[in-house]
């Protein structure tokens, strides 16, 4: 405690002591409780010795805690755990990445699907040029409307 509060409380129990050892009227300083109104005799069992202790604070209870809504994520693939970042009980927040698959299967799907756009990126231009030939040939009079038409529709 700092110096402040003990010099306070000092003054408080010099305060207190002096207010409670007053004289009695005939002069003497014993005085009963029985002799001064409101006044209580303590016994033993009234005074407790003051001492340190650890304060707990909350309910004791026993018992285990279950959550109100139990959530079972799985993982989206069927690949192989790398490493877990986090573990059963964490507490985790949105759009933190919870663990690592390896993504062998997914790196060469990904590139099988980007080699597919490319050839049918091609396949598209290869139609338009098509249609703008078959129009062409069409106005000149050397294919037929028939292999025009399908020309267009391929």
């Amino acid at each position: 405690m700092t110096a402040f509060r003990w010099g306070t409380i000092l003054v408080l129990a010099a305060a207190a002591s002096a207010a409670c050892g007053g004289k009695r009227a005939n002069g003497s300083a014993d005085a009963k409780a029985d002799d001064v109104p409101g006044a209580a005799t303590l016994n033993a069992a009234d005074v407790a010795v003051a001492r340190r202790v650890t304060l707990r604070t909350g309910i004791p209870l026993s018992g285990a805690l279950e959550p109100k809504v139990r959530i079972t994520v799985g993982a989206p693939m069927a690949e192989q755990l790398v490493e877990m970042y986090v573990n059963e009980g964490d507490r985790v927040r949105q759009g933190q990445p919870l663990a690592k698959f390896k993504d062998q299967v997914l790196t060469a799907a990904a590139a099988y699907a980007t080699t597919d756009v490319t050839t049918q990126r091609m396949n598209v231009r290869v139609a338009e040029a098509e249609s703008v030939r078959a129009v062409t040939l069409f106005a000149e009079g050397a294919i037929s409307q028939r292999d025009r038409d399908n020309a267009l529709a391929a």
